[in-house]
């Protein structure tokens, strides 16, 4: 407080051409201070930063990093307006003492920081077109390497869910992802990607999902004819130990089936005659209303309540008649038609 003392009661102490002067807060600014006469004062360029390097010991916590920001940055300003302005020098002990200091107030004064949208956006145009050299690219990757992702354990709310399940990329997005992609995988990525998902099965609730997502799509003719020509001239095949089906054209069939594959894809017409031939014997059961006896499935099906008993027919019995020209018996009616009157053996008996 001496400093300030003295600077007060030298009332030659002003700015001027000839004397380079600075203002300085008392109390500073960021700590609570005002722009009140009461709390400034003219100092010389020394003395202000003087009076900042014992602020810093004077100050703790968050306060003493904001003087700290403070003395740094007067170390690298200078007047442009005055010929004499800041030409205090540094010493080598003081600059490295101070340059320790920011660099721990920096690390935890921006801990958790998180960057307001205008900034992350200036910083994406300054480094937008920049090509990250190998040596960064390997940095960011070890230093990224084992650590969680900002998701990880938190669970997703049922409505994003739903967002998820039901998205749809926009023709824009598909045509840049289209342009970002190779145009074929190499062998070795069809490989790792076939490794990675061999033996892995879908959950009930995946197949659900995509079942309710695909509902009522309908491929289009480009995508049909694209299906088509890949399976032109190929037959599946699958392995009876790992459960893996392929498609392959015939050459590789036959290597495949010196390997032990067999012809024919899981679930298909050449496994489902296995099932056939199964012999599946149902209990039997008989129905209490008709008295029939049979397999329980059909007999659950149209028997018990379901049973309609086979009421017989009320047939009327005809009387019988004998021709008398051929004497052939038979029921009245048939006889009447064909017989008597219109007998053919009448007129054989008149001639």
């Amino acid at each position: 407080m001496n400093i300030i003392t003295h600077a007060r009661a030298n009332v030659n102490q002003k700015h001027s051409k000839e004397h380079y002067t600075e203002s300085h807060h008392i109390i500073p600014e960021s700590i609570g201070g005002d722009n009140s006469p009461e709390n400034k004062v003219r100092l010389t360029a020394k003395q202000h930063f003087i009076c900042h390097l014992l602020l810093i010991k004077m100050l703790v916590g968050n306060d003493m990093y904001k003087m700290i920001h403070a003395a740094t940055a007067m170390m690298f300003y200078k007047s442009k307006n005055h010929k004499d302005g800041r030409n205090f020098k540094i010493n080598s002990v003081i600059y490295e003492a101070l340059k320790k200091q920011k660099a721990i107030a920096v690390s935890i004064t921006r801990t958790g920081y998180k960057n307001s949208i205008e900034s992350l956006q200036r910083m994406s145009e300054a480094h937008a077109g920049v090509p990250l050299t190998q040596a960064h690219k390997d940095a960011l990757s070890k230093a990224l390497k084992g650590r969680p992702g900002p998701t990880k354990g938190i669970p997703l709310t049922e409505e994003h869910k739903a967002k998820l399940r039901f998205y749809r990329h926009t023709d824009e997005t598909k045509a840049k992802m289209r342009e970002s992609r190779p145009d074929h995988l190499t062998q070795s990525h069809k490989d790792n990607i076939s490794k990675a998902l061999r033996g892995r099965r879908p959950s009930q609730a995946c197949l659900d999902a995509v079942s309710i997502a695909n509902r009522g799509r309908k491929p289009s003719k480009e995508t049909i004819t694209k299906q088509n020509a890949h399976k032109l001239g190929k037959l599946w095949i699958w392995n009876p130990i790992s459960e893996e089906h392929l498609l392959v054209t015939p050459e590789e069939k036959n290597l495949k089936m010196s390997e032990g594959w067999s012809e024919g894809r899981k679930g298909g017409w050449k496994h489902k005659t296995k099932r056939k031939t199964r012999s599946f014997t149902q209990a039997k059961v008989t129905c209490p209303k008709c008295g029939e006896t049979g397999g329980k499935s059909n007999m659950v099906r149209f028997h018990f309540d379901n049973c309609k008993p086979k009421i017989p027919k009320n047939r009327n019995i005809q009387a019988k008649a004998t021709c008398p020209h051929c004497g052939l018996t038979g029921g009245k009616n048939n006889m009447t038609t064909y017989h008597f009157d219109n007998c053919k053996y009448k007129f054989n008996c008149c001639n």
